[in-house]
């Protein structure tokens, strides 16, 4: 374990989306101030590669694949952690559905799929987690991602930012419903992050308009967010819950204007 002011030592954290991107890099941060993870992905291969990386880091870890839209699976997740570790103080939710498209091209079902999904999703494993940490009696933290799509409008994007506009406001109500209990619940806003799915899908010269419009003049890369999820789970944001952290490189700070 590195030195860490952001001391999680023996804290079990559970990662549901564990396995790549934005998931992997906060899987290891948390790993790297002393927690132990139990890492979820679709992908059972992806999840056994990431807890290979913490055993590395001299922590203990699993890999579990399961359904996180059915509860079903989220008691197989909760279960899972609990049976080899005894407990669960730390839940960090990667979130990601997403459709580009005009909204009048959207279809029921496409609006569905983002929306509902997304937010059951939040709502199945943060509240399982809730109950896990309410029996504990000693409170937790939860994290989720969620988006700058959830705070400013963009086109294109209709659907999911609804939904993490949706997952900011649940973040804002369980802060209050689950605090006197010592339960935190708080959120991450990225702007543009370079994981392996947005790099994918980045047509040529869209990087370059993009860096244009961030006032630090380069994309996010996992590791920037994975940070903020770190600082959030610890005790280094003990008196705060119910808040959504912006980390998008300054660019709602930017009030555009044209060029001189």
């Amino acid at each position: 374990m590195e030195s860490s002011i952001f001391n999680l030592k023996d804290k079990i954290a559970v990662v549901a989306g564990g396995g790549q991107g934005i998931g992997r890099s906060s899987v290891l941060q948390l790993a790297k101030a002393g927690a132990h993870i139990a890492i979820v992905d679709i992908e059972q291969e992806r999840a056994d590669g990431v807890v290979a990386e913490v055993e590395a880091l001299g922590q203990q870890a699993i890999g579990i694949t399961a359904n996180l839209l059915e509860p079903a699976g989220v008691e197989q997740v909760m279960e899972a952690a609990k049976a080899r570790f005894g407990r669960v103080d730390i839940l960090v939710n990667i979130i990601a559905a997403n459709v580009w498209s005009d909204a009048v091209d959207l279809s029921p079902e496409q609006w569905d799929q983002i929306t509902g999904g997304t937010l059951r999703y939040v709502f199945l494993t943060a509240t399982a987690a809730a109950r896990a940490m309410m029996a504990q009696g000693d409170g937790g933290s939860i994290v989720s991602i969620a988006s700058m799509s959830g705070i400013s409008g963009a086109p294109r994007h209709s659907a999911y930012g609804a939904a993490k506009a949706g997952l900011i406001h649940w973040t804002k109500s369980m802060a209050v419903e689950w605090g006197p209990h010592g339960i935190r619940i708080n959120a991450v806003a990225p702007g543009s992050v370079m994981t392996p799915r947005a790099l994918a899908n980045t047509p040529p010269g869209r990087d370059e308009q993009l860096r244009s419009i961030i006032p630090l003049a380069r994309r996010g890369e996992p590791d920037d967010i994975a940070k903020a999820v770190l600082f959030l789970a610890s005790d280094m944001a003990g008196y705060i819950t119910g808040q959504t952290l912006i980390v998008d490189g300054g660019v709602t700070c930017n009030f555009a204007v044209p060029p001189k």
